[in-house]
């Protein structure tokens, strides 16, 4: 991540971050393929997923916000 950072590099890695509506997702914190510069992300990249592909990234983030919210 700090090379990636460092060298702007176009590399697409798994980071998790802040999303703000990437995948029908808000305001909730998830694993997703961003692509990162000296400032961080740079753009959360967009891959074609399948309705139960959709449907368990949307479960994951229910859950980690559960969670979260758990923690006060």
């Amino acid at each position: 991540m700090v090379i990636a950072m460092v060298t702007g590099s176009d590399n697409t890695i798994a980071a998790c971050v802040q999303s703000a509506g990437a995948y029908g997702l808000v305001n909730t914190r998830i694993g997703l393929p961003v692509r990162l510069n000296r400032e961080g992300v740079k753009e959360i990249v967009k891959l074609p997923l399948r309705d139960n592909e959709l449907a368990a990234l949307e479960e994951a983030a229910r859950n980690i916000a559960a969670r979260i919210g758990e923690l006060g």
